[in-house]
């Protein structure tokens, strides 16, 4: 696809018509494969956001990578739609509750996360449901940088009497929707790469070795009172029973 559409990025705004994300770790993790497991070759992976809408909110639960091509010198993107096609079918499956909610995308390794290529890829999940959202994951992590930079935008065209001039992407706020225990498996994921650690091992859940250390201490500790006070207990009786008054 190519075209000279342009996108236009607008701050986020607090009107109550406006729903708000609730990012859930299975699709952020997803994210993170894709990206993870790209080709060198691209600078961004893009991918298909699942998920459930409700009065006022966009959970996003599931989400799987979309092969594609794109120029950065030209306004110009070819999507893999039978592979889109295909993976979603796959999902319906399984989970027919979770319908397509919109796209997401990796930000380009300078940073910018809407770009002119992003129209494009809009126009074709605006046919895949309505009102796509549009999801942003900056996997750079800059030095000092504490979380993942997430960002979502919802759009709408910007016409001049009946011509669309331009996608204008309005941001809409993010709330990650992560337990502690997922949280931590996010930050193992996102540091792994600043120690060059292999793409299989960055899209695996990675364990923590002091926490898992700490648990096998206290199990042990645990164990160890029981055994003592089981053997003291065994002891007790051992004498009623061998004392001049203890029944046999």
């Amino acid at each position: 696809m190519c075209s000279s559409d342009l996108s236009l990025l607008l701050s986020s705004s607090s009107s109550p018509h406006v729903p708000v994300v609730r990012l859930h770790a299975t699709a952020l993790f997803g994210v993170l494969n894709s990206h993870a497991r790209r080709e060198v070759r691209h600078s961004r992976v893009i991918g298909t956001l699942l998920g459930v809408r409700s009065e006022g909110f966009i959970d996003i639960t599931d989400s799987f990578g979309v092969p594609h091509l794109e120029k950065s010198d030209e306004v110009y993107v070819a999507i893999n739609k039978d592979y889109h096609k295909s993976m979603y079918a796959f999902h319906r499956r399984t989970q027919r509750k979770e319908l397509i909610v919109g796209w997401f995308s990796s930000a380009l390794p300078e940073g910018s996360l809407v770009t002119d290529n992003s129209s494009l890829i809009h126009d074709f999940y605006s046919n895949e449901c309505a009102a796509p959202l549009h999801l942003v994951v900056d996997t750079s992590l800059p030095a000092g940088a504490s979380d993942i930079n997430v960002k979502a935008y919802i759009s709408q065209p910007m016409l001049v009497g009946e011509h669309a001039l331009a996608n204008m992407f309005q941001e809409v706020k993010v709330q990650l929707a992560l337990t502690e225990s997922e949280k931590i498996c996010l930050y193992h994921m996102t540091r792994s790469e600043e120690v060059d650690t292999a793409p299989e091992l960055l899209a695996s859940i990675p364990t923590q070795p002091q926490n898992l250390l700490a648990s096998t201490e206290l199990l042990v500790e645990l164990v160890s009172k029981v055994s003592t006070y089981v053997d003291e207990r065994s002891e007790e009786h051992t004498s009623e029973l061998q004392s001049p008054g203890g029944s046999r």
